[in-house]
């Protein structure tokens, strides 16, 4: 259920194949991101106010994170200056 905490660290394996990123014009350094609030995800700008980010592994075209809590989590590039990220979605 959301919000659900870990005792133990999960991974969070995505691939990219079949996804957008190869058309992502600035690729910039992919994160994970996790948002508490599907309101905070904007599909048609492609955008998102993230609640927290983290550093990803990055193995040909999969990506891993490792996630403490359940819900809410993408994967991230295009991160903006401010505290909340911007994503394109892929």
């Amino acid at each position: 259920p959301h919000g659900t905490k870990f005792l133990k660290a999960l991974s969070i394996r995505q691939d990219l194949n079949g996804s957008n990123w190869d058309k992502v014009k600035v690729k910039g350094v992919l994160s994970g991101g996790y948002f508490r609030d599907r309101s905070q995800v904007d599909l048609i700008h492609g955008t998102a106010k993230l609640d927290e980010t983290f550093p990803v592994i990055l193995e040909s075209s999969r990506v891993s994170f490792d996630i403490m809590h359940f819900s809410g989590y993408m994967v991230a590039t295009g991160r903006s200056a401010e505290v909340s990220s911007n994503a394109e979605p892929f």
